[in-house]
């Protein structure tokens, strides 16, 4: 989904604008850093984009928790907040399952992405 970003370091405050793409819809995000802690979790709120006209507030991140089998849990965290009633509405009808199967997509490209830099570094 993210074709490109402006993002070098990941610290909070930091900024970064993404060129991405979803069904087939190109666009742009700018995004601002504001939780960072190396290898435990980071944690973006959206800036502008698509999105937010239809959000007052757009928070999402990631979360790993190491495990005893020398593996890591990876959580996405998000947090969306409905700009009115109708977006309230639509988001219950419609945007939770296309948002589900978007961060499915991510989760999934993300896990591909880890496993293939492990079997060339192994």
């Amino acid at each position: 989904m993210v074709k490109s970003t402006t993002g070098k370091t990941e610290k909070v405050g930091a900024i970064r604008a993404c060129q991405v793409e979803w069904e087939g819809r190109k666009g742009e995000m700018v995004e601002r850093c504001v939780e960072a802690i190396p290898y435990q979790k980071i944690m973006w709120v959206m800036e502008q984009g698509e999105m937010k006209k239809m959000f007052s507030d757009i928070r999402f991140g990631f979360i790993l928790e190491p495990k005893q089998s020398k593996s890591t849990l990876l959580r996405l965290d998000g947090y969306y907040q409905p700009r009115n009633a109708f977006t309230r509405l639509l988001y219950a009808l419609m945007l939770r399952r296309k948002l589900h199967d978007m961060i499915q997509t991510l989760v999934g490209n993300l896990k591909d992405l880890i496993e293939k830099r492990a079997v060339a570094s192994g």
